[in-house]
């Protein structure tokens, strides 16, 4: 606790201050880097046909169909993955499932052109993640599209093994431009007609009336128990510290903070327009005997803007074009955007899009038979940046 003779001393308090943020940011790194250790161990094993069945939630006609899909796949030097677990066990799914893509290092360092479906059936969550060498605006349209359309509708009435054929289906054909074989389709939908009210059962006998089992909190979980702690006690401090009441510098005497609804008449055109923007807060201190006014100003850490060369307001919004494409021959190369919303300057850069790179001859490109054997090595596998699309249900 802050008594009066430490909030009287500005240099005691803010020494306490700096000791006091430096512990919690301290604390904050140590949980991570805990949560990075304890999560990279978490990942299954990539099964050798590529369809991962924790529950065991699919049937043999399922499966056969999915493995079919796969292997389709592979023929036309794709890569599909289907990967059903029962929980994240805390972990975002995005994040588990991109990770998971990259543990597996699905498609090909070459093209980067693989795809998994990603089931987490006790968390009710879904992930569609595209490899960065499909990872394009069209393509996540077309995942958004395969997630409302085809995953989610078959998820809520509990028919998974529907919902993950129909996912690889439209996969196939809307993502690698492959047609997918009538067996191949009409072995699944005799087996949807036939298995979807078992699934269904499945699925309400597992969140029905019976008692949960005993609750576990594995390390992952321990570790989101300490980050929140630590980070609201960092926040917390922060908060304090713009909220200490100040001195005035021409009289000595104490000031007070302005409501933000009444500071505005103090601030200028461009600070209102930074905090509307939420790229800066600015807090107003008064006292009323001296009339004189402080302004303090926070500029956001998150934000998506940036100052402007000419105004030097914290109000200028970039994008990035891309012009060029970049080829396995030649770089691309794109243009930077910027546009200050508060003096209108506009400007704009070239910037150059490194050329792909050719994989050398002993990891040229093959069938992906490897793939399906072992896991590949980290030098040949392919990569996913977490584009895709995302469902509950």
């Amino acid at each position: 606790m802050l008594n009066p003779e430490q909030i009287s001393n500005p240099t005691r308090l803010r020494s306490k201050l700096i000791n006091f943020h430096f512990r919690h940011i301290l604390l904050c790194v140590l949980w991570l880097m805990m949560l990075e250790s304890a999560g990279a161990a978490q990942f299954p094993t990539r099964p050798a046909d590529q369809v991962l069945d924790q529950l065991r939630v699919l049937s043999e006609n399922d499966r056969s169909a999915l493995v079919g899909m796969v292997q389709r796949s592979h023929q036309a030097n794709e890569d599909l993955a289907v990967a059903m677990i029962a929980s994240t066990e805390g972990v975002p799914p995005r994040a588990y499932a991109t990770d998971l893509f990259n543990h597996w290092q699905l498609g090909d360092a070459y093209r980067n052109r693989g795809v998994l479906i990603f089931i987490a059936i006790e968390d009710r969550k879904a992930e569609l993640i595209l490899g960065s060498g499909i990872d394009d605006t069209e393509m996540q349209a077309a995942a958004d599209t395969i997630m409302q359309t085809k995953m989610l509708p078959q998820f809520r009435s509990g028919s998974f093994g529907a919902g993950a054929f129909y996912a690889a289906e439209s996969v196939l054909e809307k993502m690698f431009g492959l047609r997918v074989e009538a067996s191949s389709a009409e072995q699944s939908s005799v087996q949807r007609s036939e298995v979807a009210e078992i699934e269904a059962a499945r699925v309400v006998e597992s969140y029905g009336d019976t008692e949960p089992s005993s609750a576990k909190i594995t390390p992952i979980g321990w570790a989101f128990l300490g980050i929140p702690v630590a980070g609201f006690s960092w926040l917390g401090a922060r908060f304090y510290r713009s909220r200490i009441r100040r001195r005035c510098p021409g009289c000595a005497h104490g000031m007070y903070r302005l409501e933000e609804a009444k500071d505005d008449a103090y601030l200028s055109a461009e600070a209102n327009l930074e905090e509307q923007l939420d790229s800066v807060q600015h807090d107003v201190w008064i006292f009323s005997r001296c009339s004189q006014a402080e302004i303090l100003s926070r500029e956001r850490w998150f934000s998506a803007y940036s100052r402007c060369t000419k105004c030097q307001a914290k109000t200028v919004q970039s994008e990035k074009i891309e012009d060029t494409a970049a080829s396995y021959s030649s770089d691309g190369w794109g243009t930077l955007h910027s546009d200050c919303k508060n003096c209108g300057n506009h400007s704009k850069r070239r910037y150059t899009i490194r050329r792909l790179q050719e994989r050398s001859a002993g990891n040229s490109i093959g069938s992906y038979s490897s793939y399906s054997s072992s896991s590949s090595s980290s030098s040949s596998g392919g990569r996913s940046s977490g584009g895709g699309a995302s469902g509950s249900w």
